[in-house]
């Protein structure tokens, strides 16, 4: 590895309009002042820029609570088998997943490994997460509206998420060319009470208590909330808002420009009984009472137990990756002139399923949600796959 980078000190470098540089920074650092706020354009520099190491995380980590990575890490990176091509090529921008909370863009995280072994130029970008990224506040004068960590990303060009939100954006009209929605949809916005004081009571000046977000009441925790901070709805005041209206509002907008390209969609098994929407809509008795029918449609009317484990985890694949896709794909096909695609990943591998094997152990059988990443990048729970391996040829194909 060390003779590949420095081969790669001494080849000719990328320029930009700002400079020269081996990944990118599109923004300035959100630091000071430009904490919470939309990204700025970044400084010119003069010198090359060593970008031969991976660009710092963003500061965030929900599993163990301790604070990694900088808040300095606006940047893309960009991966190529060539700097010189005669021919344009296809080029790839992976918006990763964690629910605007969690993740790492770079190669630590994401190996392009088995992307790099085609002619296509690969860009992951990082933004802000959490509360950095998604804290939002009424009050116009704190000039806090909520949404920075999504405006990283169109500002430049959370996964399957984001993307579904951003090509129904105006602002992101020129940018998206084809879409594909690895892992489930956006189709609501919640808001939890209070949740800027709560966040403030909880860190009481304590930064280090940033990624530990205790703060759900037992109530709440019962109804099925797990990520304090995410896509808020911000007042069209704002000169630079960008989700306005309901998502379901801009779903069902038929001159919406995103109808005009093409999408493939994903269908992940194994992931709430009750959707967000009935949850917010309807009273605890109604709720209980769907609940019941969904329950003796699908498992009968016997009290549930251990054994009934995977039928109730398929139940819930139902409320979180059947119905939502159904249901934007119902206001899609009413409107759209381009394509649509729906693609079902269901390969029951013995030893590469290594998100079921983690979570639910090898004698277990079956595909999980997240599942498929490891037959596309490199991660830091997988091992390198041959060309010999049944699983090598399934991802070249």
């Amino acid at each position: 590895m060390g003779s590949v980078i420095l081969k790669l000190v001494h080849q000719p470098v990328i320029s930009t309009t700002h400079g020269k540089l081996r990944w990118h920074p599109y923004a300035k650092p959100p630091l000071g002042e430009l904490r919470f706020k939309s990204p700025q354009p970044p400084e010119p520099w003069v010198d090359v820029r060593d970008c031969t190491k991976c660009p710092p995380m963003h500061t965030s980590n929900r599993y163990t609570g301790v604070i990694e990575g900088s808040e300095d890490c606006l940047y893309l990176s960009l991966y190529a088998k060539k700097l010189h091509s005669e021919a344009l090529l296809p080029v790839i921008v992976y918006l990763i997943g964690g629910r605007f909370t969690t993740g790492d863009p770079s190669r630590s995280t994401w190996g392009p490994d088995y992307i790099m072994m085609k002619d296509v130029i690969f860009i992951s970008i990082g933004f802000r997460m959490g509360a950095l990224g998604f804290l939002s506040f009424a009050d116009p004068e704190l000039q806090v509206p909520g949404n920075a960590g999504l405006k990283d990303i169109y500002w430049h060009y959370n996964g399957s998420g984001a993307a579904q939100i951003l090509m129904h954006l105006p602002q992101c009209k020129t940018l998206f060319h084809k879409v594909i929605l690895m892992s489930g949809t956006q189709m609501h916005i919640r808001k939890i009470p209070k949740v800027e004081y709560r966040f403030a009571k909880h860190l009481g000046y304590n930064a280090e208590r940033l990624c530990d977000l205790q703060i759900f009441t037992p109530e709440e925790l019962e109804e099925g909330h797990l990520f304090v901070f995410s896509l808020v709805i911000e007042d069209e005041r704002v000169p630079d808002a960008v989700i306005t209206k309901d998502p379901l509002i801009l779903f069902a907008n038929k001159q919406a420009w995103c109808n005009g390209i093409p999408i493939i969609m994903a269908e992940i098994p194994l992931k709430y009984l009750i959707s967000h929407e009935i949850r917010d809509k309807c009273s605890l008795s109604q709720q209980q009472m769907l609940a019941r029918k969904i329950i003796n449609l699908h498992l009968g009317a016997n009290e549930l137990c251990a054994k009934h484990v995977f039928d109730v985890l398929r139940l819930c694949s139902y409320d979180f990756i059947y119905h939502p896709i159904h249901r934007y794909l119902r206001y899609r096909m009413a409107s759209a002139s381009a394509s649509t695609y729906l693609y079902r990943f269901d390969y029951d591998s013995l030893n590469f399923n290594l998100y079921r094997i983690k979570h639910c152990g090898r004698e277990v059988r079956g595909v999980s949600h997240v599942d498929e990443l490891s037959y596309i990048f490199y991660t830091p729970d997988s091992f390198k796959l041959t060309q010999d391996q049944k699983s090598f040829r399934l991802l070249s194909t």
